[in-house]
């Protein structure tokens, strides 16, 4: 029931935004308003849930990826950009009002962001050591993809949206890296 009423929020989200009520997911779901306080005894820790499960299927997609029979350069190109279907059309970049009316949500994001890149590191120096990507300083790299993608969250640009501005991140990115 906590995962329904996690993927209802993110159904929901993507309509409504942060107007979003825990009244909308009960009366979107036929439930009682109680049943989701058993599981999130707030909108915040809802919001919370919701990061969380978010984040959990970025990296549930990047091990896919990891263990995929694609070429180098392909696998590369889709972890940086990976986003699982049930979250790709969310408009990350809505995410930013999150900073003032839920901190501890979105520096939660913010710490995902920063910490979640291990395994594509470490995949982007085995490109280094067989010398398919430039030999750029690790700590470089990392560098540009968490200040890109902090960046992308507080673009204020709409005529982009979070996934295009992703795919435009990694042209860059790719055309930057291969030798």
């Amino acid at each position: 029931m906590k995962e329904i009423i996690i993927q209802e929020a993110i159904n929901l989200y993507r309509i409504k935004g942060l107007s979003l009520t825990m009244n909308d997911i009960a009366q979107s779901l036929h439930i009682a308003k109680k049943t989701i306080y058993k599981y999130f005894d707030s909108k915040e820790s809802l919001l919370q849930g919701v990061v969380e499960y978010g984040f959990a299927l970025i990296q549930q997609k990047k091990r896919q990826i990891l263990s995929s029979d694609l070429a180098y350069i392909e696998k590369l190109s889709q972890l940086l950009i990976a986003m699982p279907t049930e979250i790709a059309s969310i408009d990350f970049k809505q995410l930013e009002s999150l900073s003032t009316q839920y901190p501890a949500v979105f520096a939660s994001i913010n710490h995902h962001l920063k910490s979640d890149w291990e395994p594509v590191y470490a995949f982007i120096q085995q490109g280094i050591d067989a010398h398919i990507l430039r030999d750029i300083p690790l700590y470089m790299i990392e560098i540009i993809i968490t200040s890109s993608m902090n960046s992308l969250l507080s673009n204020s640009d709409d005529t982009h949206t979070y996934q295009q501005s992703l795919q435009d991140l990694l042209d860059i990115l790719m055309k930057g890296m291969i030798l």
